[in-house]
């Protein structure tokens, strides 16, 4: 959803948010709620503010002229965007659903590696945004779920691999829960497995080559202009082996501490080529760095020519604290208390990726 609601404006092949109606039956408006966090984020510097230009263009959107890049949207079009965006995911979900149990139908569950994932996140009011064009958690965080026959099923009790059920036909759909739940009680609030461990999606192409049987590519060297075969990720079958309990896959000495985003600007304030520069137009860089406890950024220098950064002088920072702001609704980049702190993340944000790669030990056969 990348439009106004109504809105015939065609921007990066998004619009509009294109659904049956009856899916907004689903969400009635009067049951919709804002955004958990919907307001201008406390000590934001000017570069990394996402202007959602894209939203404000719409005939049907009534801002403020004034103030054309700042300013949050209307109540009612804020709860009318969540909605709309709410009605589209469960016409995906039910499509999607409508794949996997064709999947099974044609005897090839069994035989399946799926992976289901998002190519990026995106704010629905979230710090007064609501487009995908920043380093805030709410654009770079992804669903991403993994199914492995005979391994991520394991505690599956019916019969079926994949259940499909219709988001409309509400009546039967509860009719089927109770009956489902009336069979596995001791498994209603999961059937699956979860973890907390950070992972990227340059992880997904080594974590399927892995578990298929293909030959995984190599970490890339720093200068990979001359590489022509190389992967940032890695595998995830660890992880996956250590929450589904499965053996022979090695164990995890340490798992990875930090992932990493990144996103350009062409300038430090925001104008009307902020959320979508060409690479002739970048002259800022904010590299994200996010850990169990923190995100950090740093917004610095950057050359479209020869891709130089200057990492010396940062023309802006952002800290995030989880355990008192689990919604990043104030930088503290420049509290004097995280002075410290913020040296030692600085020094791991210049690091990069290749210093938060988990640490692993093959398994191997003992005998009493």
């Amino acid at each position: 959803m990348h439009c106004p609601l109504g809105s015939s404006v065609q921007q990066n092949g998004h619009c509009n948010p294109r659904y049956p109606k009856e899916y907004k039956s689903l969400y009635p408006l009067d049951s919709m709620s804002m955004a958990p966090n919907p307001y201008y984020t406390k000590g934001l510097p000017p570069p990394a503010w996402e202007h959602w230009n894209d939203v404000r263009v719409g005939e049907d959107i009534p801002l403020s002229k004034d103030k054309p890049y700042y300013g949050p949207l209307p109540p009612k079009y804020h709860l009318l965007m969540r909605q709309s965006y709410f009605a589209a995911t469960s016409y995906v979900d039910y499509e999607i659903g409508r794949v996997l149990s064709t999947l099974e139908e044609e005897g090839f569950a069994d035989s399946s590696i799926i992976a289901l994932v998002g190519d990026h996140g995106w704010q629905l009011g979230e710090h007064q945004e609501w487009s995908k064009y920043s380093n805030y958690d709410s654009a770079t965080r992804v669903p991403l779920m993994f199914y492995i026959p005979k391994v991520t099923d394991k505690h599956w009790p019916h019969q079926h691999k994949f259940r499909l059920i219709d988001p409309l036909d509400r009546i039967h759909q509860t009719e089927q829960q109770d009956a489902f739940d009336n069979v596995t009680p001791q498994y209603n609030q999961s059937l699956g497995f979860v973890s907390n461990a950070l992972v990227e999606l340059v992880d997904i192409f080594p974590t399927l080559s892995k578990i298929a049987g293909i030959t995984v590519p190599p970490v890339c060297p720093i200068d990979t202009f001359h590489t022509d075969f190389c992967a940032e990720g890695v595998s995830l079958l660890p992880v996956i082996c250590n929450v589904t309990a499965t053996v022979n896959c090695g164990l995890i000495v340490r798992w990875k501490n930090a992932s990493f985003s990144q996103y350009p600007r062409p300038t430090f304030f925001p104008s009307h080529k902020t959320n979508t520069p060409k690479l002739t137009e970048i002259n800022l860089m904010g590299y994200s760095m996010h850990t169990k406890k923190y995100r950090y950024v740093e917004w610095l220098s950057f050359n479209h020519t020869d891709y130089a950064v200057n990492w010396t002088e940062p023309v802006a920072r952002e800290l995030y604290s989880y355990k008192v702001d689990p919604l990043e609704m104030q930088n503290v980049a420049n509290a004097s208390q995280y002075r410290n702190l913020i040296k030692e993340l600085s020094q791991q944000l210049r690091s990069n990726w290749r210093h938060a790669l988990p640490v692993l030990k093959k398994k191997t056969n003992t005998t009493e």
